[in-house]
């Protein structure tokens, strides 16, 4: 019950209350942050990751379509990137965050890598405008890192950490800064 945006659709319930569709996946997700919490403090470190990936996922459904200026979406972005971090510290290679500098403003990507002993070929991967840089591991867990490839995650113009950038014709942009600051990442093989 309550004042919707369009009557006649279920899941358009203004503000952040049962009903809508921002609260009911960040209440999920939410849960599952918690559990992420116990287990590790438990010591199950495994467990822990796989609760803070799924709270992750659900912080992104929370936060889909991903609405530039949708306070409450944002909110749900944030947490999801918290939950995706604490996932992060649990990998066998803890993820990296790199801030790379690009016109007066910092690209945020999420670089994970099979292994630090030495540099390994990096896919850079970033979705469309309907998906964030965290929805991307499984891709990274169950084909790159068993072949030994690392990826580097970005949003899109317009979403995410990159929701400063404008989506404009000359998306490529933010790739090809990125592209050419991977000759300082010591992990990577920029060749």
């Amino acid at each position: 019950e309550g004042t919707r945006s369009r009557p006649d659709k279920l899941d358009t319930l203004q503000g952040y209350a049962p009903g809508n569709w921002i609260y009911e996946f960040s209440q999920v997700a939410g849960e599952y942050l918690k559990q992420g919490k116990q287990l590790e403090q438990e010591g199950d470190l495994t467990a822990a990751r796989k609760a803070y990936l799924r709270a992750t996922r659900y912080y992104s459904l929370a936060s889909y379509p991903h609405l530039k200026g949708d306070e409450l979406a944002e909110q749900a972005q944030l947490q999801g990137n918290i939950a995706y971090r604490e996932a992060g510290r649990l990998l066998p290679v803890p993820l990296k965050v790199l801030k790379i500098p690009f016109r007066d403003k910092e690209i945020n990507g999420y670089l994970h890598l099979p292994t630090d002993d030495h540099v390994v070929p990096v896919v850079m991967v970033s979705g469309s405008i309907d998906s964030l840089q965290i929805d991307f591991y499984r891709l990274y867990e169950q084909y790159l890192a068993p072949n030994g490839i690392g990826m580097l995650t970005l949003d899109m113009p317009g979403i995410g950490y990159s929701s400063q950038f404008p989506l404009v014709q000359d998306t490529s942009r933010l790739h090809q800064a990125v592209l050419n600051h991977l000759s300082e990442v010591a992990w990577v093989d920029h060749q």
